[in-house]
């Protein structure tokens, strides 16, 4: 915070150690982490000594335990002369900091302002000083506009007030840190446009700072004289900037302060007791003495501040400029009233350009005379090369000749010109008189029109102003330096008048300055160059310098120019000075003119994450004409809609993005100043509660209802209706007809063969996996870093699931030999089986094949893929029989067998044992239930929950083999409809009265989905159209389509769910195999009735299906072990596209028993994956958090998983100390999504949903 003396005035601050300072609670979006406390103390000492070795006295305030921001000591009150308005904070977590700095305000003096706390402000977090005349005010979320009103009690300044846009920057010394009374780091976005247009209205200097800086709270830096002490972060073109106004950067890691929201900014207080003051002389006599003065009692607050009046130039901070308009009396020796009359004598004083020329048209900043008075007070100051600032922030080292004549009469008219009683009184109303012919000691004399030494510069003190003079004449000429280190130039200042300096020759003299930028335009003095034979006037200068150097400010032009058509236009900058409204442009090179700023079509996600973004400028953004774009857009729109559709319909998830678009909301109300809960994610524990001992419910009854509803099956399709018999009313929108769905897929169908749109969903895939892969390469360092920077997460202990697994086929190949072995030797005598109404035993069953325990292996199991299997289905099901023998797997991979499936639900077990062990791995493995009975489902749930095969890690999913044409040929169903019903009606049955199949009503609490499985590979001899026969009418003994099945599954599921919705419980999501093999259409019903599919491959060949899912974000899961031994090799598996897309992929397993080594199938499939294709780890976790989103695990276990906001849009749905996924990657997902959605809904506007 800042007093009445600006940040870079400051004599002495207030600070408080991290003694107790932690992160406890989350109240800006920067706070999170755990602090390290030793390293926080270390940073702490390292600030305190960088600002004690300034000169400058740290004052030290104890922390409170229990109040850990206290640490964060400016905004404890804003500070002016000897008075102090308190704070009152936002967040209750802050309160209690207020007292214990009302009792050191108390103690040290202060005047207490503010004591009623009616207004939220927090001090100078929000209220900052760049000179003592005026006070920067931020307004917004932690301090009220009101409050400032009240503020202005404290003295006479100005209140600029400040419109804080952005949420991320909450206080104002986020985002804006004065450098001097004329220039401010500041970032801009985090400014409203009126506040950034009144930032360079007021301090033309400033330097805007990059959004990368600015998160590194480069803009919470302070300064000190000459140096600016900031967090690491500074960028070059910043420091550079810097430099051109005489500051050094001093970089002080602040990272774990950063962790809270704070860096640098500390409490300047002006009253304290028992410090050392500098007082202005009031004599003659003390004008001689000591700079400073020693004070062991309390002095008077006038005395002890650092007003300007710090020395024998102090005065010089009113003047404005030197030029024709205004005078400076005030540097006169002789009194106010001799002034006067000298004015009344002499008449009014000729205002001649000459004055103005000197400035190369150019007014001498401000801060040219508010840091002489800063040299001075802080004395002893050494000596200092002096330089005056010409063109913004470019000093030029100004060389006074010795040898150089000043007629007595123009010195007289340069004194007459630089006269003003304006300026005068306002420095009598102040009490600050100067009369520079009583310092003699900080003076260079200028005697006889030639510069004298004088005895000051025989001494270590600083040159601080330069006295002109004739011989008998006691009219002064003042002229003033800014203190730079270095020299750009040696650049001697000739004015074209008549009694202009000359050199012994009388000519004028110059050099150009380093850029040739400085040689054209309003930088070039109106004034002759040459010999005193040879004059050229402009514009044919003979150049001074060798067409070596000319070449080089040549190149360097064109280098600024080339780098200002990059920068924005709050970033653009005439190097090295800015050239700021209002200066005229017509003299400058076209190529150093900065662009205008050029519309960027591209959404920025409300939380400003720190990355670098790629953005498209121009009108057209879609690479295709107007027209086909938007014919592709009315095509892509109505596709959405459908799904859409169906998907509330069946209960299933839609992304929010694309469910506002289609309902209208989106792109007219996108969310700007969207903030991260983080109290939530905070208080919301890593890990799900302990499940109840009594898991499957056991202990309680089934629920009773009192109203039981009448099931009646028509077309396929079982109906819920009432008495009467008739559907009710309440599920009738649940239930679709086979007519509307065959609709719906004759017009996805001409979508994907249209040309025009297939070229169009091209271009914007091709344009989404090239921005990712620039994304990654501006980046990939940037996220590496984000992950870096979690403490204990990483890839291994984030969450995973395994999306897609068969449970007979959850083992690895080893894992079942040992365990067949094993039971050979303890189990031999067990019967397994029973044959010919005969039992036999384990020992009986391998003697009749001829082989033993130790003859077993796993070459002789013989259940791992091979390359015989690639497009051969067939000869893959048959690797589901051990040894070649079906009877094994009867015996070992059944849940209904002579055992009741005993020795299936151990290897079970022992596969989820090792998925807890692993903690973070987890299952959905797929049981099978075939429809040829209607005592299946009771089966399955009677073993289940007979043997606990359950598991916290584990949710089931049923899945349906298309085997209808097997069943008819063996005379075991006589039409679709009775596998239809034996697979539908027990579902709805324990729905409509859980206590009619009790043990299944607790297996289906832990079931999250439906599965369909079978070759996709096979031909199709039967087309689903119109003609196709209904469910009770379908005999034929070739098996339906695929269409056909899911169509079926989906009309009853959506039916199931809003009847078990109804009733409160669990509902299903339809996720089948689809897109591995086959015809394309399946694609086409997996796009509409399912939430998430398996495998998926085909999409590569199908743009606009595969557009459609990336716009969806449609579940994939892929398995491209499975996929490189069936269908594809694993090189030309399009994962890694998919993944570079945006589409929502994830990593599965598929069958670890035919393609896995490893005890850890799905780290196997990570591992392989990462390898090939070279995965990063965020890539690698991206992936893993696509799995838990897409999985059928319930929503309260994965806000432990992926925190509470899981559900919520962009950066923040992400908690990266759960998910391990950076805010970067998330933000660019999020906002590619929805650029790509609002280029589809700029040209095309949907009817509302």
């Amino acid at each position: 915070m800042a007093s009445r003396c600006a940040a870079h005035l400051i004599k002495r601050v207030l600070m408080v150690p991290p003694q107790h300072f932690t992160v406890e609670y989350a109240i800006n979006p920067w706070m999170g982490g755990v602090v390290d406390k030793q390293k926080a103390q270390k940073q702490w000492n390292e600030l305190k000594s960088a600002i004690e070795a300034e000169g400058v006295q740290v004052l030290t305030l104890d922390q409170t335990a229990g109040l850990p921001d206290q640490v964060f000591v400016c905004n404890s009150g804003l500070v002016y002369e000897d008075k102090v308005y308190l704070a009152r904070f936002r967040h209750k977590e802050r309160n209690g900091e207020e007292p214990h700095y009302l009792k050191w305000f108390k103690a040290n003096g202060f005047k207490l302002h503010g004591e009623a706390k009616e207004d939220v402000f927090e001090g100078g977090g929000d209220a900052v000083f760049t000179d003592p005349n005026t006070l920067w005010a931020g307004y917004g979320e932690r301090s009220s506009k009101g409050v400032y009103e009240k503020v202005k009690a404290l003295g006479k300044f100005d209140v600029v007030m400040c419109d804080m846009v952005l949420p991320n920057f909450y206080h104002l010394d986020t985002c804006f840190a004065p450098v001097d009374a004329t220039s401010a780091l500041y970032y801009p976005k985090a400014f409203s446009e009126k506040t950034q247009q009144e930032i360079l209205r007021r301090l033309p200097n400033s330097i805007a700072v990059s959004e990368e800086e600015a998160s590194a709270f480069v803009c919470n830096a302070i300064t000190i004289r000459d140096s600016v002490l900031s967090p690491i972060g500074v960028a070059p073109k910043t420091r550079e900037a810097l430099a051109r106004l005489g500051k050094k950067v001093k970089e002080i890691d602040m990272s774990e302060f950063m962790k809270s929201g704070g860096a640098c900014q500390l409490q300047m207080p002006e009253k304290t007791n028992g410090v050392k003051f500098y007082n202005p002389p009031d004599s003659e006599e003390q004008g001689a003495e000591s700079l400073v003065e020693h004070h062991e009692t309390p002095v008077s607050p006038l005395d002890s501040v650092a007003d300007y009046s710090l020395s024998n130039v102090g005065n010089m901070k009113k003047i404005r400029s030197l030029n024709s308009n205004e005078d400076v009396s005030q540097f006169s020796s002789k009194s106010p009233n001799a002034t006067k009359s000298e004015e009344k004598e002499n008449g009014n004083s000729t205002k001649s350009p000459p004055l103005k020329e000197r400035c190369l048209n150019r007014e001498l900043s401000e801060s040219a005379y508010t840091m002489c008075g800063v040299s001075s007070a802080f004395a002893p100051v050494p000596q200092v090369t002096p330089s005056v600032e010409l063109f913004d922030d470019m000093p030029l080292a100004i060389e006074p000749e010795p040898s150089t004549p000043l007629s007595g009469q123009k010195m007289k008219e340069s004194k007459e010109s630089l006269t003003s009683s304006k300026e005068k009184k306002a420095v009598e109303d102040r009490g600050q008189v100067c009369d520079f012919d009583q310092q003699p000691q900080l003076s260079a004399v200028f005697e006889n029109g030639r510069f004298a030494e004088s005895a000051s510069e025989k001494e270590p003190s600083a040159v601080t102003s330069t006295k002109f003079g004739s011989a008998g004449s006691n009219s002064l000429f003042v002229f003033l330096f800014l203190i730079f280190p270095f020299v750009l130039s040696d650049v001697k200042i000739a004015v074209d008048d008549e009694e202009s300096l000359r050199t012994p020759r009388g000519i004028p003299s110059t050099e150009a300055v380093d850029s040739e930028v400085f040689d054209t335009g309003p930088f070039k003095p109106n004034y002759a160059i040459g010999t005193a034979d040879h004059s050229t006037a402009n514009p044919f200068e003979i150049s001074t310098t060798p067409i070596e150097v000319n070449e080089s400010r040549k190149l360097k032009t064109l280098e600024i120019s080339n780098r200002a058509r990059l920068e924005s236009q709050n970033e653009c900058c005439l190097s090295p000075g800015s050239v700021k409204s209002g200066v005229d442009l017509s003299g400058i090179d076209e190529r150093c003119r900065s662009p205008q700023l050029i519309e960027m079509h591209t959404f920025r996600d409300a939380i400003d994450v720190n990355y670098q973004r790629m953005a498209i400028t121009g009108e057209d953004l879609s690479g295709v004409p107007l027209e086909d774009l938007k014919t592709a857009a009315g095509h892509l729109i109505e596709a959405l809609h459908l799904r859409s559709e169906y998907m509330e319909r069946i209960g299933n998830q839609f992304p929010a993005t694309t469910r506002y678009f289609l309902s209208g909301k989106y792109p007219k109300d996108l969310p700007r100043h969207r903030v991260k809960n983080t109290e939530s994610m905070g208080s919301t524990s890593f890990n799900p509660p302990e499940p109840p001992k009594d898991h499957w419910g056991l202990l309680e009854d089934p629920p009773k209802f009192e109203v039981k509803y009448k099931l009646h099956r028509r077309n396929g399709v079982i109906e819920v209706c009432d008495d009467k018999g008739e559907l009710c009313d309440r599920f009738r929108k649940s239930y679709i007809t086979r007519e509307k769905f065959l609709s719906d897929t004759e017009k996805l169908t001409a979508m994907i063969v249209d040309g025009p749109l297939k070229s169009f969903c091209y271009r914007r895939l091709s344009y989404l996996q090239n921005k990712f892969q620039l994304h990654v390469l501006l980046n990939e360092l940037r996220e590496l870093h984000e992950q870096k920077g979690v403490s204990h997460r990483d890839f291994y202990n984030i969450r995973k699931v395994d999306t897609h697994i068969h449970a007979a086929s959850s083992m690895n190949q080893k894992h079942l030999l040992r365990f067949i072995k094993k039971k050979i030797k303890t189990e031999a005598n067990t019967v397994v089986l029973e044959k010919d109404g005969k039992p036999v035993t384990m020992m009986q069953v391998f003697k009749k094949m001829g082989i033993d325990a130790y003859d077993l292996s796993v070459d002789m199991l013989d259940v791992h893929a091979d390359r015989n299997t690639f497009h051969r289905f067939d000869k893959f099901n048959t690797k589901y029989n051990p040894v070649g023998e079906s009877t094994l797997r009867e015996i070992f991979i059944k849940t209904d067998n002579y055992v009741g499936g005993k020795y299936f639900a151990e290897v079970l077990k022992e596969v989820l044992s090792d998925l807890e062990d692993s903690k973070y791995q987890h299952a959905e493995p797929r049981l099978s239930i075939y429809g040829r009975s209607k005592d299946e489902w009771d089966k399955l749930a009677k073993w289940a929950i007979t043997h606990d095969v359950w598991s916290p890690n584990v949710r089931w999913l049923i899945q349906i083999p298309r085997l209808y044409d097997i069943y008819r040929a063996k005379d075991m169903v006589k039409n679709f409809d009775q596998i239809l019903d034996n697979i539908f009606t027990p579902l709805f049955e324990v729905t409509n009265d859980p206590s009619s199949h009790p043990m299944l009503y607790r297996f289906l609490q832990q079931v999250s989905g439906i599965d369909s499985v079978d070759d996709e590979s096979k031909h199709e001899f039967v087309h689903f159209d119109r003609s196709t026969p209904s469910p009770p009418e379908y005999t034929d003994l070739e098996n339906p389509p695929y269409n056909y099945y899911l169509f079926y599954m989906y009309a009853n599921i959506t039916a199931l769910n809003a009847f078990r919705a109804s009733r409160g419980m669990n509902t299903f999501s339809l996720r089948p195999h689809c897109g591995e093999a086959g015809h394309i259409s399946h694609l086409l019903a997996g796009y509409l009735t399912s939430e998430s599919i398996a495998h998926g491959i085909l999409l590569r060949k199908v743009p606009v299906l595969q557009y459609l899912f990336y716009l969806t974000q449609m579940g994939i899961a892929m398995s491209p072990l499975s996929n490189n031994s069936l269908f594809i090799s694993y090189q030309r598996n399009p994962l890694p596209e998919y993944l570079q897309k945006g589409l929502n992929v994830s990593l599965s397993t598929d069958d670890p028993l035919q393609f896995h080594y490893t005890k850890e199938a799905l780290m196997e499939e990570y591992s392989i994956a990462a390898q090939v294709w070279k995965l990063s780890s965020c890539d690698m976790c991206e992936l893993a958090r696509n799995s838990v989103i897409q999985s059928g695990f319930e929503d309260k276990v994965k806000i432990h998983w992926l925190g509470p906001n899981y559900k919520e849009e962009g950066v923040l749905s992400n908690d990266i100390h759960r998910t391990n996924v950076p805010d970067i990657r998330v933000s660019f997902r999020h906002e590619a999504l929805v650029d790509e959605l609002t280029n589809l809904f700029r040209v095309y506007k949907p009817e509302l949903a």
